[in-house]
């Protein structure tokens, strides 16, 4: 894409840049951010006592599930809190915090604002059969958490966002979409796509990263915790890093233990490194393809990569009543988990194994469009009107 042809038109100014290349980012991704460690407390042990012992401050908390966040002493000459927070047992568990970031942190595409457009009449709305998908589900009843950038309120959203979303970016009720950063909207603009797959289903919204695309595993978990708290069936995560968190990783594991689905996107490198929280164990995880089937050439892929959902060019939203057309894997996995609310206001009934199955087993088979790639891309492509099926036991076998 030509940066210097955007600047020049107007007819089409840039709202900001929702993918950057790697060398713009301000951070390295899944750095540890060595001064920084989550603390799991004991049952009836007191966090302030926790910190005095080790000099430590608190800066953040999530009282509901005992967890902590500690700023220890950088100047302390050869600290290893680590090692001590192991031993003390008032601490259940505990583990450095660590950098995420948006999972369009490391493309060259942009949000470009574009005039009003009907969303629903976007061509993947087609491609994967909303249509015919609405006519038996529309995801009613059914709450999706959006951990992101935040929601902005949106004439396209008017109705749909459920009360009680939260801002752990900066710790108060407000989890709307704001700030200069390159990643502004994003939140705004993956819960668009949901709606649009969903129209039935509310949003929950609520902010883990701020508006650079940056957030950490305490936010993460955090924002999961909360979904899980407020009523959320479905959990969409587009933040990603190298490195998995142990305290995600128990966030996750309740959140499927209630029967939740969680939904998150891979990276945008065309790498099969994995990136958490999507090869977390359960996590659906999404890789992005055009509207041919084709993997896109940004896009992760891998073993542990679960579905592909079309990623390229799609229509949605961003605050100040705006339009916009981007590409990303964050926006494929918007689409898996707007198909996931339908599927659960569907089979909800019938538990967390039957909704995943009809989610994984409906899904297009990628070889032909892909030869020896479609093993890298899960179960293949997502199809909302055939995962709302009833699928058809398998045949038995003789023995």
């Amino acid at each position: 894409m030509n940066h210097d042809s955007l600047r020049a038109s107007p007819a089409l100014a840039l709202m900001l840049a929702a993918c950057l290349a790697p060398a713009a980012l301000a951070f390295d991704v899944g750095d540890a951010l060595e001064d920084q460690f989550i603390i799991r407390l004991a049952p009836n042990q007191s966090i302030e006592d926790v910190a005095a012992t080790y000099g430590a401050v608190v800066l953040a908390r999530y009282e509901p599930r005992g967890l902590y966040l500690l700023g220890t002493d950088p100047n302390i000459p050869d600290a290893d809190e680590d090692l001590a927070f192991d031993l003390d047992d008032r601490i259940e568990g505990d583990e450095q915090n660590s950098e995420n970031a948006v999972a369009e942190g490391h493309t060259q595409s942009f949000f470009v604002r574009i005039a009003e457009q009907n969303i629903g009449k976007q061509p993947v709305a087609s491609y994967v059969s909303l249509p015919n998908a609405h006519r038996i589900s529309t995801g009613a009843g059914v709450v999706v958490a959006v951990l992101d950038t935040g929601v902005s309120p949106h004439a396209f959203l008017s109705g749909a966002v459920a009360p009680g979303g939260y801002n752990f970016v900066d710790d108060n009720t407000d989890p709307s979409d704001t700030g200069t950063g390159v990643m502004a909207g994003h939140g705004t603009f993956v819960s668009g796509l949901i709606h649009m797959v969903a129209p039935g289903a509310t949003i929950l919204p609520i902010r883990v990263m701020d508006s650079a695309g940056m957030g950490t595993s305490f936010m993460i978990a955090e924002g999961i915790y909360h979904a899980i708290d407020h009523g959320a069936r479905v959990i969409n995560i587009s933040m990603s890093s190298p490195k998995a968190s142990t305290i995600v990783v128990d966030a996750i594991a309740e959140a499927q233990s209630l029967g939740i689905i969680v939904v998150a996107a891979v990276d945008n490198r065309h790498s099969d490194d994995k990136v958490y929280p999507a090869a977390d164990a359960g996590v659906i995880a999404v890789a992005a393809t055009d509207l041919s089937d084709v993997k896109l050439g940004f896009s992760g892929f891998g073993s542990y990569v679960d579905l592909a959902a079309p990623g390229e060019d799609l229509i949605s939203i961003l605050p100040n009543n705006q339009f916009a057309v981007a590409s990303g894997t964050s926006f494929a996995a918007a689409l898996v988990s707007g198909t996931s609310a339908l599927v659960t206001a569907r089979f909800q009934a019938q538990g967390f194994t039957t909704i995943n199955n009809q989610l994984l087993q409906s899904a297009l088979d990628l070889t032909a469009a892909n030869g020896e790639m479609a093993e890298n891309l899960g179960y293949g492509r997502v199809r909302p009107w055939q995962a709302l099926q009833r699928l058809r036991p398998p045949p038995k076998t003789s023995r």
